[in-house]
């Protein structure tokens, strides 16, 4: 599958095709001409899934057209689909994590790996505010949970005795299966739950007795932010769990 960096030569040959100069462009889509003019040279070569899909719609294309991908696959499609749900704040952390990704990838032993890890600015605790994160690239054993996407910091002892504070979860992004954990959004309200289905009704179990269950009538409104497969183990040769996540230094807040 081609780079992202192809968007460049795909943005050229469609502005030929269909005719467009760069002024009528950036009234088309709404982005500033020196903007276009960078991802046209290929001065920007990673622009972020927001300009792709204005130029895209601007010009009337698929985005894979516009970036030299081949056509989506299924997994792709859901991810696009639920990108668009996600308000501001929401995309923004996605974007967040996308460019991490491709701008940290670096070699690294062996026995590790790298991964992206959030720290919420709130506590972590039962309906914590989702409005405000720190976001850093850190080293994890390769064999703890392969499949996770990224991790979180629990900054927090109020989720004890399942969670204290000093660990970082592994998270996958997907819907969790019967049994399986996982954090919800609400209204930039976030919160941890068992997914549960009994005798056909679905329902969000909290791991406190204290806190609330969420039932199925509410479930179409909350939207999965990933599925929790448990906590790293780190040896005690590595950098301890708490430093690496301390150590956190982007700051990334919405516009509210």
């Amino acid at each position: 599958m081609s780079n992202i960096t192809d968007v460049s030569t795909g943005l050229r040959n469609m502005m030929k095709s269909r005719k467009l100069t760069i002024s009528e462009l950036a009234d088309e889509s709404n982005i500033p001409e020196d903007t276009i003019k960078s991802i046209r040279s290929g001065k920007t070569k990673n622009p972020g899934i927001q300009t792709i899909i204005r130029l895209a719609d601007a010009m009337q294309c698929s985005i894979d057209e516009l970036i030299g991908h081949q056509p989506a696959s299924t997994e792709e499609m859901e991810f696009l689909s639920s990108w668009k749900k996600l308000d501001q704040h929401g995309r923004k952390l996605v974007q967040a994590i996308a460019d991490i990704e491709v701008s940290d990838r670096h070699q690294i032993s062996h026995s590790n790996r790298l991964i992206s890890c959030i720290v919420s600015s709130s506590n972590l605790d039962d309906g914590f505010l989702y409005d405000s994160f720190h976001i850093q690239t850190i080293e994890i054993p390769s064999n703890s949970f392969p499949s996770a996407d990224f991790c979180i910091y629990i900054n927090t002892d109020s989720l004890s005795p399942i969670y204290f504070k000093g660990d970082i979860l592994a998270i996958e992004k997907r819907f969790p299966h019967n049994g399986e954990t996982a954090i919800f959004i609400h209204h930039n309200i976030g919160y941890i739950r068992r997914y549960e289905i009994q005798k056909e009704k679905k329902q969000l179990l909290p791991l406190l007795p204290a806190c609330k269950t969420l039932e199925s009538k509410q479930l179409s409104e909350y939207i999965c932010f990933g599925t929790i497969l448990g906590i790293v183990k780190f040896s005690s040769s590595e950098n301890s769990r708490h430093h690496n996540a301390a150590s956190m230094i982007q700051y990334i807040k919405p516009n509210l």
